[in-house]
């Protein structure tokens, strides 16, 4: 997941990833990640496997991943360079209209991706248990172990040009996962959230209480509506939520 998103920014782009332990090639590195046994964001050194390393997003105690390290340094200009791409291939089409994306809008979904993508596979990488209790059920279907299983079986013999075709795969699927998850964002996510925000903004012209809001059409509005209360300090001003159905 750090190689699919600095393959995004234009310096690592034809960048040859080279998978290796061996100190002496890593000197030799434009930027490493995961090895090394060095965090080091000045010097472009992104592994958290030494002792002593305890580095979080802000606001959070789960211990980052490299991939994570890589959200925290770079994650706002990925999500620039996905969302500038997508912009111009909107341009052409007018099946998707990607709305202009200022830098208060990033920062929005740069906390959303890491929230709600991100974290847990930080979390799993580090070790960290989804819960401190019981849990009612177990899912393994998740990102982490679908990469997971494309290792050969434990009673598999496997070479150097095997593990090197199933990193391929492994890149080609969190890339799919994360781009989609990330356009899905942008394209339904963040006009969703301005169809709430404008409808709670106007509450006052259908009701004198302010607690009912009424939506231009109907869009996945429970989330949105909780955020924009805690974000004005209005948690649970508005009572029903209308719209056409």
């Amino acid at each position: 997941l750090a190689i699919a998103m600095l393959r995004t920014l234009p310096e690592y782009k034809n960048a040859v990833v080279i998978r290796t332990r061996d100190i002496e090639v890593l000197k030799q590195c434009t930027i490493v990640v995961d090895v090394g046994a060095e965090y080091d964001p000045a010097r472009n050194r992104f592994d958290h496997h030494q002792r002593g390393f305890e580095e979080t997003m802000d606001g959070y105690s789960t211990k980052l991943s490299s991939a994570g390290l890589i959200y925290k340094h770079f994650g706002r200009e990925v999500l620039r360079r996905i969302f500038n791409r997508k912009s111009q291939e909107s341009s052409t089409s007018s099946m998707h209209i990607v709305p202009t994306l200022d830098d208060n809008v990033i920062d929005k979904l740069y906390k959303k991706v890491y929230k709600d993508f991100m974290e847990h596979i930080d979390g799993i990488d580090n070790g960290v248990a989804v819960s401190d209790g019981p849990i009612n059920y177990n899912v393994d279907s998740h990102l982490s172990s679908r990469v997971r299983r494309l290792n050969p079986s434990w009673n598999l013999e496997s070479s150097n040009e095997d593990m090197e075709c199933r990193f391929s795969l492994a890149l080609q699927l969190v890339s799919t996962e994360f781009f989609d998850y990330v356009i899905n964002l942008v394209e339904s996510w963040w006009p969703g959230r301005l169809l709430v925000e404008q409808a709670f903004d106007k509450r006052s012209e259908y009701h004198e209480s302010g607690e009912i809001i009424v939506l231009e059409r109907y869009c996945p509005w429970d989330a949105h509506l909780e955020d924009i209360e805690a974000d004005r300090n209005l948690q649970g001003s508005v009572k029903y939520v209308l719209y056409k159905d």
